[in-house]
C-alpha cells in the first residue's frame, strides 16, 4: 500500500484510498499485539522510502544520510532483541530468550550432522538431545520445540549444509537480479518496490520465526515474483537497447535502408509448462495421504471412537502426533491393552519419540525388558534433563 501510494501521477482518490487501507492494516496489526508484524512493516517501509528517494533528484543528497540512519536503526533493533540498547523496551520480549535456546539447538544439529541433517521436520525429535543444560534448566525441562524459530536453521538442521547452501543460492539469485534491475531503472517502479520490500520483510521475519505454512508460502511466492519480474524487465531493457543499437548502425550505412526491428515475442516454453504441471500433480499426490489421514483422525476424535482413532493413526501419512493422541486417550480411559499396543507401535515407527519411551517406562503392563530399554533410551534422548534422576537408578 505504501509503495503504490508513492507512485507518480496517482489520482488523489486512489492515493487516499491506499492510505486509508494502510491505516486499517496497521490498526489490525496493533490489535494482534504482534511485535514481529510491526517490526516487519517498519523494516519494509525503510526499504520502500529508500528506493523512492533514489529517484527523486531534489532529495539525492539525503540518500547517504538516510542509509546511515537505517543501518544504525537496524543495529539498535538487533541489539534490542537481546535486551540491549535504547529500543529494548519497545522490542524485547521474554520469549526471545527462549528462541535463543531453539537457535542454539538448531546450530548444534547442523554441526553434528552437516551432510544430511537430522531429517526434514525432525527438529522436534532431536531437540532434547541437542538443547544443552542451560536450555533444559532455564524454565521447565518439559519446554520443548519442534522448530528452530529460524528458517535458515530449520533448513540447515533438517537437511544439512548442502540444503542451506542451495537455499542461499536461490535467495542470492533474487537479490542479485533485484539490485541489477534497481541499478538500471530510471524511474520509480511501485510494483517492483512492493515485491522487493515485502521480500526483505519476509527475510527479516525468517530470522526469528517459524516456517509455518501460512507464512512460509509467501517466501516462495515473493521470491518467484521478484525473480520473474526482474528478469522480464531486464530482458525488455536489453531488447530495447539492442533495437536502439541496431537502428544507429543501420543509419550509418548509406547503402541500406534502415530496417525496423521488433523484439521476438517471448512465450512460455511448452516443455517448461508440462514439467511444471507434472510437479504440481506430483506434489498434490504426495500431500494427499497425510491430509486424508489427518481428516480421518479428526473425524474419529470428534466421534470419540477409540477404534476409529486407532485405524486412522495406522493410515498411510499418519504421524507420531496421531499415535500419541491415541496412546494418551487410551491410557486415560483405562484401555490399557490398546494403550500398550499403540505405544509399542509408536516407538517402533518413531524411535526418537520421547513421549513413547516415557510411557513405555511407566505404563503398567509393559514388558519388563521393554521398560528397562525405555529407561536407557530416555536418558539417551534427553541427557541434560535434571528431572530424570529416577531413570538413572
Amino acid at each position: 500500500s505504501l509503495s503504490l501510494s508513492l507512485k507518480k501521477n496517482v489520482i488523489f482518490k486512489r492515493r487516499s484510498l491506499l492510505f486509508i487501507f494502510l491505516i486499517l492494516q496497521l490498526i489490525i496489526l496493533k490489535s494482534t499485539s504482534s511485535i514481529q508484524g510491526l517490526m516487519i512493516f517498519l523494516g519494509s517501509s525503510v526499504v520502500v522510502l529508500y528506493i523512492y528517494l533514489k529517484f527523486l533528484p531534489k532529495f539525492k543528497k539525503l540518500k547517504l544520510p538516510y542509509l546511515i540512519m537505517s543501518i544504525i536503526l537496524l543495529i539498535f533493533t538487533s541489539l534490542a532483541l537481546f535486551n540491549i540498547g535504547p529500543l529494548r523496551k519497545l522490542v524485547y520480549q521474554d520469549t526471545i530468550i527462549f528462541r535463543t535456546d531453539y537457535w542454539h539447538a538448531g546450530f548444534k544439529m547442523t554441526i553434528a550432522k552437516p551432510i544430511f541433517g537430522v531429517g526434514i521436520d525432525s527438529y522436534g525429535d532431536w531437540y532434547r538431545t541437542f538443547r544443552g543444560f542451560i536450555s533444559a534448566t532455564r524454565t521447565d525441562p518439559n519446554r520443548t520445540a519442534n522448530t528452530a524459530h529460524n528458517i535458515f536453521l530449520d533448513i540447515s538442521s533438517g537437511g544439512g549444509i548442502p540444503l542451506i547452501i542451495a537455499y542461499l543460492v536461490m535467495l542470492s539469485i533474487a537479490i542479485v537480479l533485484s539490485l541489477k534491475y534497481l541499478k538500471n531503472s530510471r524511474n520509480y517502479d511501485p510494483v517492483f518496490t512492493s515485491f522487493f520490500a515485502s521480500w526483505i520483510g519476509y527475510q527479516l521475519q525468517s530470522f526469528i520465526s517459524i516456517n509455518q505454512v501460512g507464512v512460509g508460502v509467501w517466501g516462495w511466492i515473493l521470491t518467484g515474483l521478484l525473480v520473474g519480474y526482474c528478469r522480464m524487465k531486464l530482458d525488455a531493457t536489453n531488447s530495447s537497447a539492442s533495437l536502439t543499437s541496431g537502428a544507429l548502425q543501420d543509419s550509418k550505412k548509406n547503402d541500406r535502408t534502415s530496417r525496423k526491428r521488433t523484439p521476438k515475442q517471448q512465450l512460455l516454453n511448452p516443455g517448461v509448462a508440462v514439467i511444471g504441471f507434472a510437479f504440481m500433480v506430483g506434489g498434490f499426490l504426495l500431500s494427499l495421504p497425510p491430509m486424508v489421514a489427518d481428516l480421518k483422525f479428526r473425524a474419529a476424535m470428534n466421534k470419540g471412537d477409540l477404534n476409529s482413532m486407532i485405524s486412522a493413526s495406522q493410515s498411510i501419512g499418519a504421524t507420531a502426533w496421531h499415535i500419541t493422541q491415541v496412546v494418551e486417550v487410551a491410557s486415560k480411559s483405562n484401555y490399557l491393552p490398546q494403550a500398550i499396543q499403540m505405544d509399542q507401535e509408536l516407538i517402533k515407527r518413531f524411535p526418537r519419540d520421547f513421549y513413547g519411551w516415557r510411557v513405555a517406562a511407566s505404563l503398567n503392563g509393559i514388558p519388563s525388558d521393554l521398560q528397562a530399554k525405555a529407561r536407557i533410551k530416555i536418558l539417551e534422548l534427553d541427557p541434560d534433563n535434571p528431572n530424570l534422576d529416577e531413570f538413572k537408578k
